[in-house]
């Protein structure tokens, strides 16, 4: 699949603030391996909290064709000295950093060194079409990236007509509270319907009323399970700038796995579920309690999951498979070395 006789290297530095987050395990890193295939080398290094220290860091960046720089928002004095060294620059981000991380809101402190990050690179590497459009308001070269997954084998599902529908939660700390706003809709569906239960794979226990909920701890091993187990996935969110930016992984990890879902009707969970009714739809976005009880109950009445789910797997293979997604981040830096 890949071409290894590039007539030459490109050698690319990759800066990031936070090396062991989610956003830079799937973004770069897991990329790296596939993009030395495609004549890429890409040699990673952590931006320093240390003042002193930053400086060394893009200092360093002269001695590569370009800087792959990840999420982090630079002081503008810092930023000129990142613009002073590096030859080429592609800023990489998956959420709208320029909005505040604590409130989701505006941040005018954030806006103004995003807009000028932007507007510093020679190109942008984005993870959805919101953060496209913002992107485009500072750069003129803006690519979109999609988050990458691998398609897992997948085993038969288990003979569940004795123990009926079981729902799929799971996700990190900072995402669990979404549930909350879920409670009623939960609540209402456990008193309605006691075949179905839900798996809820996560940092902390929660219950909601008559719903049957088994708590299992995070672990990759108890996600992996889950996922090849469960019926239908579950993905909340509030509507916030943050949230309509956002590339939920989890709805990837369901869909990857053959699993439909209901997710809230927020940026990208729109485009990917697909249009509700037709041959390719995929998941299932609702607004509200009373939307939220509908979509869950009737996809587990409906005998076309396994056909959802055939579809989620099509659509992981055209749009986020990690060979697919690494082809296309190496077109992209070498577009933005020439």
């Amino acid at each position: 699949m890949f071409n290894c006789k590039e007539p030459h290297k490109l050698r690319v530095l990759a800066i990031t603030r936070k090396p062991h987050s989610a956003s830079f395990e799937q973004r770069i890193w897991n990329h790296i391996e596939l993009l030395r295939y495609q004549g890429i080398d890409v040699t990673v290094r952590v931006y320093p909290k240390a003042i002193r220290e930053q400086a060394a860091v893009l200092v360093e960046s002269k001695g590569y064709d370009l800087v792959w720089w990840h999420r982090h928002l630079l002081p503008l004095w810092r930023l000129h000295q990142l613009r002073k060294s590096a030859k080429r620059i592609v800023f990489d981000f998956d959420d709208p950093v320029g909005f505040s991380t604590r409130t989701h809101g505006r941040s005018f402190m954030r806006s103004r060194r995003f807009a000028a990050l932007l507007r510093a690179c020679d190109a942008a590497m984005v993870g959805s079409c919101y953060l496209e459009k913002l992107a485009l308001s500072y750069c003129a070269n803006v690519y979109r990236i999609p988050m990458a997954i691998s398609l897992p084998d997948v085993r038969s599902k288990p003979d569940l007509q004795k123990k009926g529908i079981e729902l799929l939660w799971l996700g990190s700390k900072s995402t669990q509270k979404y549930l909350e706003a879920l409670r009623p809709a939960l609540e209402r569906i456990g008193e309605l319907r006691p075949d179905i239960g839900m798996r809820l794979v996560a940092h902390k226990p929660m219950s909601f009323g008559a719903l049957k909920t088994v708590f299992v701890q995070w672990s990759p091993e108890a996600q992996e399970q889950a996922l090849q187990e469960c019926d239908i996935g579950l993905c909340p969110m509030p509507d916030t700038p943050w949230t309509r930016g956002k590339c939920p992984y989890k709805v990837l990890q369901y869909m990857a796995n053959g699993m439909p879902w209901v997710g809230s009707a927020v940026g990208e969970n729109i485009i990917t579920a697909g249009v509700a009714g037709s041959s390719d739809q995929r998941g299932v976005c609702a607004t509200g309690a009373d939307e939220w009880v509908q979509a869950v109950v009737v996809l587990a009445d409906n005998s076309q999951r396994p056909h959802l789910g055939a579809n989620c797997r099509e659509y992981i293979a055209q749009h986020h498979e990690r060979e697919k997604v690494a082809e296309q981040i190496a077109a992209t830096l070498r577009g933005i070395k020439s």
